[in-house]
């Protein structure tokens, strides 16, 4: 599980693309998200980055599927650490100690997952990298993102 919050959109994105399902591009759609508007008030900084760097880790480790994946995941695993304890950041050793505690939950969902995969991870990795080479794509981040008001109300077509 990944509640509270935080990569269970990039979990089930994977997963449902090594079940075989199809992702369609639409490149009129958008998407408006007023970031941690609910997160914040009830959350600290070092809370957030905990759980999010917990659940990052918890699909790492349902998703990796090589030994060679699994090392390379390791090896910036104990590199990020080791920064962290440098600079003070200590919610990475807090998501590897809550995360370590769903590890059985962990491998029992990766059984369950890989009784159903349709297709590995590399090829789920290697589709995504020709989608974005597709015309069109646009990558947005913070300098480059259209900014919208926040409103609580869903009106228009989405």
């Amino acid at each position: 599980s990944f509640a509270p919050f935080g990569w269970e959109d990039v979990e089930l994105s994977l997963r449902a693309w090594k079940q075989g399902f199809e992702m369609h591009y639409e490149p009129r759609s958008s998407v408006w998200h007023q970031f941690s508007s609910t997160i914040a008030p009830r959350f600290s900084r070092r809370e957030v980055r905990a759980i999010y760097e917990r659940n990052r880790l918890l699909a790492h480790w349902l998703h990796l599927e090589t030994p060679a994946q699994a090392a390379t995941h390791a090896a910036f695993l104990l590199a990020k650490c080791l920064a962290a304890a440098c600079i003070g950041r200590v919610e990475i050793w807090s998501a590897v100690a809550q995360a370590v505690k769903r590890r059985d939950d962990v491998r029992a969902k990766r059984r369950q997952l890989r009784a159903t995969e349709q297709r590995a991870l590399s090829d789920v990795l290697d589709q995504i990298a020709d989608e974005l080479t597709r015309p069109g794509v646009k990558f947005l981040d913070r300098s480059s993102a259209p900014v919208r008001a926040h409103s609580r109300s869903c009106s228009g077509a989405l």
